[in-house]
């Protein structure tokens, strides 16, 4: 390790983490690097968090407060953290044991970096492992433009230089589930990100992330990505539209790069069809290519469904159906059908259910 060894904080937010949260604090009381300050920060917990929390009294930093989103526990976390580098780390998630060691080594050794991330393993809820992911890198001026197709980076794999803060600012909490790209988006406008070519960290899969949130977060994150392109700009996100000199052809071509992006990188149709709609509209002509693109979504749409909302709706048709309820089952199929009349797998399972 380099002489230098500076104070690490690492925040862990917690809400109803009963189940995983005692692993989550083993995981960073185990590091082989030495420095560190763990703070735990109970969101308003009503379950057994804070009698495990208090079993570590001793170990860590509590921090209690009422509940308030993911957003407000990091940033009362770090707004009390005393080390040079901030981490955090969902409850429910672990760091492998050189984590630390890891990423201030590079951060020390890449002065050109003030935040670097790492890859990860996926795990199931009972911690075996399922697959490793090794995560993308881009130079500064790309990585908005990639955030818009997937969000490569892993929040408990990053690592950052306390003072960022002071530039950026901290968490926004008027964004619950896009808190996270929305603070790389504002970071990497101002600092390069280093990537660390290493399995670092094991992000849980389990039961209560499923599907009941996934409409609403869907619904989230589409707003915020909306939002988030108005606010920066066609030109900024991408840089090679600024050689057009007709400002309609350049918001055209935003728009037609967002339709692009949401359809092939998210497969989010509904919003591709908008951005589409979008540039079709601003285009001074009219644009065969785009409206083709178009009717395209909106044909896998008619087959497919909006994404999260007719999934857990077809989810919620095959429970019934396993419990005995088919003609409740039926009926949910039927009003799929009925707003999306080319839904292969909601008319194959519907004909499948009267037939039997």
């Amino acid at each position: 390790m380099p002489s230098d060894n500076p104070l690490v904080s690492i925040v862990i937010p917690v809400y109803n983490g009963e189940k995983y949260v005692h692993e989550a604090i083993d995981s960073v009381l185990a590091q082989t690097y030495p420095h560190i300050e763990l703070i735990v920060v109970n969101d308003g917990a009503t379950d057994r968090t804070p009698d495990i929390l208090n079993s570590y009294k001793e170990r860590i930093c509590i921090i209690n407060k009422e509940n308030g989103g993911v957003a407000t526990a990091l940033n009362a976390g770090i707004q009390n953290a005393k080390g040079e580098y901030i981490g955090w780390l969902s409850h429910d998630d672990l760091f492998l044991p050189k984590k630390i060691e890891s990423q201030i080594r590079f951060l020390l050794t890449h002065p050109n970096f003030e935040i670097c991330y790492s890859d990860y393993a996926i795990s199931g809820p009972d911690g075996n492992i399922i697959k490793n992911v090794n995560t993308a890198w881009y130079p500064r001026d790309q990585i908005i433009k990639h955030m818009f197709g997937g969000v490569y980076i892993h929040g408990s794999t990053i690592f950052l230089r306390k003072s960022c803060f002071d530039v950026v600012g901290l968490f926004n909490r008027e964004y619950p589930n896009t808190q996270d790209v929305d603070m790389w988006i504002r970071l990497s406008e101002c600092y390069e990100m280093g990537r660390v070519p290493e399995v670092l960290m094991i992000s849980r899969r389990h039961a209560k992330q499923g599907s009941r949130n996934y409409a609403y977060q869907l619904a989230c994150e589409q707003s915020f990505f909306s939002e988030t392109y108005l606010n920066i700009g066609a030109v900024k996100i991408l840089p090679e539209l600024a050689k057009i000199k007709d400002r309609n052809k350049v918001i055209a071509a935003g728009y037609e790069w967002l339709g692009d992006t949401m359809l092939y990188k998210r497969q989010w149709l509904k919003f591709a069809i908008e951005s589409y709609t979008q540039s079709a509209n601003i285009s001074p002509s009219l644009n065969i290519i785009v409206l083709i693109k178009k009717l395209f979504a909106w044909l896998l749409m008619q087959m497919m469904g909006e994404e999260a909302v007719t999934l857990i709706r077809i989810q919620e048709a095959v429970f019934l159906k396993k419990i005995g309820k088919r003609s409740d089952a039926q009926r949910i199929l039927f009003g799929i059908i009925k707003e999306f009349p080319l839904h292969l797998e909601a008319i194959f399972l519907w004909f499948s259910y009267c037939l039997r």
